[in-house]
């Protein structure tokens, strides 16, 4: 408005979103009707990240990461990686988010560099995210099929070495005979 005047208005409440008319009075006797809407919102709740649909591969996982917000209001949810928070590349094969945004579909590999994925909640007025590591699903899962690989090797390895030794100090002993 002129000479930027401003309007304060507290303790706002959802019911207060409306119409408003506000008359400035100048000194030049002049009147100036100005309208205002206004939409109050509410605070964007906690969000929280739910891993579902987890499959492991030696290699890494699938997995479904889902966004849930509780209460009430209308909210975006976006999703980003890493630190710092960068958007997801569209047109990349290894995800997919499904209609409503909520859900992002992975598929993650171990030697993956980002394993941090970030649900953001916005609406015009708050915003609120939180992070999630899929190494907590999948790294586990994944070093634990490729340890027993490994453990499975080196347990066959060491079988072979035991025979090899059994056998030549088998040779030793009945050959001296």
């Amino acid at each position: 408005m002129v000479n930027e005047t401003t309007l304060r208005i507290k303790d706002l409440q959802m019911e207060d979103s409306g119409a408003y008319r506000a008359r400035v009075s100048f000194v030049t006797k002049h009147f100036q009707d100005q309208t205002f809407l206004l939409t109050v919102y509410e605070p964007v709740p906690e969000p929280k990240i739910l891993p579902r649909k987890v499959s492991n591969t030696p290699y890494g996982c699938n997995v479904t990461l889902q966004c849930q917000v509780s209460g009430k209001g209308e909210f975006n949810i976006s999703w980003r990686r890493g630190n710092p928070l960068r958007d997801l590349e569209f047109g990349s094969d290894w995800f997919q988010l499904s209609n409503n945004g909520k859900d992002l579909h992975l598929s993650w590999w171990l030697n993956s560099s980002e394993p941090n994925f970030t649900c953001l909640v916005t609406n015009p007025a708050d915003q609120k995210n939180i992070s999630f590591s899929v190494l907590n699903i999948c790294q586990t899962r994944g070093e634990n099929i490729l340890m027993s690989w490994v453990s499975l090797r080196v347990t066959i390895i060491l079988l072979g070495v035991l025979v090899q030794i059994t056998i030549v100090t088998l040779v030793n002993i009945f050959g001296r005979k």
